[in-house]
């Protein structure tokens, strides 16, 4: 059984549809499953940015991030995680695999650790809305 909050529901229509759309148009398009079922060696090639429009702000040792379609922001995660290395990283310049490669460089984790971590953390992003893969 899969369980959904209404927003996590709502948001995943709405991916769906712009999809669609952008189907439609002819222009190339991926899904959130799609990503999570990639090689690493694919989804390293990928440029992770932040999502137009969300706020990213610190608070009580947590970074918080506030899609615009969301009424209250979320946490996620603490400032002195090595999260934040990578989530830095993801502004749309760097591939997955450069944001590996620099926080293995930075916590001393082998490239494997480092790669799982960033492709996680970029993942859960995704589906929290905060941010987006550009091809």
């Amino acid at each position: 059984m899969f369980t959904y909050t209404r927003r996590g529901l709502l948001t995943s229509f709405l991916q769906n549809v712009e999809v669609a759309e952008a189907q439609e148009q002819g222009k190339r398009t991926h899904t959130l499953a799609d990503l999570g079922n990639w090689p690493d060696d694919e989804l390293g090639e990928v440029t992770p940015l932040v999502a137009p429009g969300v706020e990213i702000t610190t608070r009580d040792g947590f970074v918080w991030g506030h899609p615009p379609n969301m009424a209250e922001p979320i946490c996620l995660f603490p400032i002195e995680s090595p999260a934040l290395i990578a989530f830095n990283l993801f502004n749309g310049r760097n591939f997955v695999s450069e944001a590996s490669a620099q926080l293995s460089v930075a916590t001393g984790w082998d490239y494997a650790q480092s790669f799982a971590y960033t492709r996680g953390l970029f993942l859960s992003l995704v589906v929290a809305g905060i941010c987006l893969p550009r091809f």
